[in-house]
């Protein structure tokens, strides 16, 4: 399995397939993780729980986020 984007949703789907024995190529565009400009501030707490994923993924939070939709494109 390839997955391409070790951010928290690519690192925590490649971690699982890897502990039920798939074999996994992770690939990131930044040469180390420092360099990874991810944000998982999108992503509910309840999910990063849910997930197992620790603190370190979090990138930076958001407060008051308001997502407005354009539906007139």
């Amino acid at each position: 399995m390839v997955i391409i984007g070790a951010g928290p949703s690519g690192g925590q789907c490649a971690r699982r397939l890897a502990q039920q024995g798939v074999r996994v190529l992770l690939v990131e565009q930044h040469s180390n993780f420092s360099q990874n400009n991810y944000s998982s501030a999108a992503s509910p707490l309840e999910t990063m729980a849910l997930f197992d994923l620790p603190p370190g993924v979090v990138a930076r939070y958001w407060r008051n986020l308001a997502i407005a939709v354009n539906c007139h494109g």
